[in-house]
């Protein structure tokens, strides 16, 4: 007799799972969309060896930049560092071949630090977390 399908449930994102769900779904994008080709990237500024000072981390995939992270020492905030991080990796996603770019944020001052570098807001998740709100920002890269 066969057995009914059970749910699992993990909170280990090295579960082999998580790559196994990836896959699939890699797989029946690739199949309706092309190749996503993601490609991570990671742009850091330290001094000399020591500990990263700022940071930013992402991807490129079809023809878009996506930025996960952004991070600048608070005593390096408000010296241009945010900007160069954000200018080095939109130069980097025009050299790949990229068109668009996007983030979100819950962060207090970044909205206006992503308008400031050419983004437009498209979208507000209001309560995220509780009393805050999410904002998503979008830009066409080579526009400025």
């Amino acid at each position: 007799m066969k057995k009914a399908p059970v749910f699992t449930v993990s909170a280990s994102d090295s579960d082999p799972g998580f790559r196994d769900l990836w896959q699939n779904l890699v797989d029946y994008n690739n199949l309706h969309f092309g190749p996503m080709n993601i490609t991570p990237l990671l742009i850091g500024l330290r001094d000399g060896e020591g500990p990263l000072q700022c940071g930013l981390a992402g991807k490129t995939f079809y023809n878009w930049l996506t930025i996960d992270l952004l991070w600048v020492r608070e005593h390096l905030r408000g010296k241009g560092y945010g900007r160069a991080l954000m200018q080095r990796a939109e130069k980097e996603a025009l050299e790949r071949g990229c068109t668009d770019a996007w983030v979100d944020t819950i962060g207090l001052e970044a909205p206006g630090f992503y308008e400031k570098c050419g983004y437009s807001l498209w979208g507000e998740l209001p309560d995220y977390p509780h009393g805050h709100k999410r904002s998503f920002f979008r830009k066409r890269l080579g526009s400025g």
